[in-house]
């Protein structure tokens, strides 16, 4: 189906559509994509279109024969596969994504977005267009997110690959249809935490960390809430506060029920733990490994996150949802 959709619509109608969604798209729209990433997709479609179109022209079979070149790269056990780390935002989704990716099995990508822009920004901005082809358009683009990320890891060398945005958890359930071979890794982060580093967001000139407690408590309740559309049977749920205050018995846990699932990832680096993801550098966050003298990594366990143990005006907002995610997840 992909390949007749591919036969009727030239590659430069694609680039069209794609540098219209990116010019119509704006930096205000939260995080959802930065002036730089336009740039990066605008040139990844490009790319992708001159690319493919060499291969079309320099093969008897077409645009056939080029998807059939494409998929001989993959190793011959399989396609890699995804891990994607989701939470909300300030809940550990970088300190965890840095960590699962530092195998060597492993290609980080970081937060790559492109599976929440195919799905959520590309959509937004072409509202009201009539394209004849849109619709086709917009599952190819869904399609290209997953293959591109597929053939990086290819290229890498690598059976897995890895993205730890937290706005791929909006998408919920079609997510999960998204990437069907998905693992995902969910990072659950008790709602006061959560909206104290929003707060330092916002401060820090981050205008969609919310501009008060109850706009950042909304924050909180809308990623986790569609959480809950997540297949428990793909995912794999941790407690940041439990990783903070027992760093090692949780990290061993969290990779025992990762193998669990079929996916070893290969040896992982403790000291990508020893460095804080702060995006303010004023703001540095306590750490949850150091190496020593010698070099060596040592978990250090750290009691500033322990949120659950205080009380908080806000706890009857988000009652309901945290005993819906704890009933789920089983934590």
């Amino acid at each position: 189906m992909v390949v007749e959709r591919w036969r009727r619509r030239p590659h430069s109608f694609h680039r069209v559509l794609l540098g219209c969604a990116l010019v119509a798209t704006k930096p205000n729209h939260h995080r959802d994509i930065t002036a730089r990433a336009c740039c990066d997709w605008l040139s990844v479609g490009r790319s992708l279109s001159q690319a493919t179109a060499m291969r079309a022209q320099a093969r008897p079979g077409g645009f056939a024969a080029s998807l059939a070149e494409r998929s001989s790269m993959m190793p011959a056990d399989g396609t890699p596969r995804a891990v994607l780390v989701l939470g909300s935002p300030r809940s550990g989704t970088t300190m965890m994504g840095r960590y699962l990716g530092s195998s060597k099995r492993v290609c980080d990508l970081g937060e790559f977005n492109a599976f929440y822009f195919a799905r959520k920004i590309a959509p937004r901005e072409f509202e009201g267009f009539p394209g004849r082809f849109l619709n086709d358009y917009l599952d190819d683009l869904r399609t290209h997110a997953l293959e591109f990320a597929q053939s990086v890891a290819v290229k890498e060398s690598c059976e897995f690959y890895l993205d730890h945005s937290p706005w791929n958890l909006l998408l919920g359930k079609d997510l999960a249809g998204d990437v069907p071979d998905a693992l995902f890794v969910l990072m659950l982060r008790h709602p006061r935490g959560v909206v104290e580093s929003l707060r330092r967001s916002f401060d820090g000139g981050r205008p969609w960390a919310g501009e008060d407690e109850a706009a950042r408590v909304n924050i909180w309740r809308r990623f986790y809430g569609k959480s809950l559309e997540l297949p428990s049977e793909r995912t794999v749920a941790v407690s940041y506060d439990e990783l903070c205050a027992n760093p090692e018995p949780t990290i061993r846990d969290l990779e025992c029920r990762i193998a669990a699932k079929g996916f070893s990832l290969g040896d992982l680096d403790p000291a990508v733990l020893a460095k804080s993801h702060a995006t303010n550098s004023a703001h540095q966050r306590p750490v949850i490994a150091r190496v020593d003298s010698r070099g060596r990594p040592e978990f250090s366990s750290t009691a500033h996150n322990r949120d659950v143990d205080r009380q908080w005006p806000l706890d009857p907002a988000t009652a309901g949802l945290q005993s819906a995610l704890t009933e789920k997840f089983q934590l």
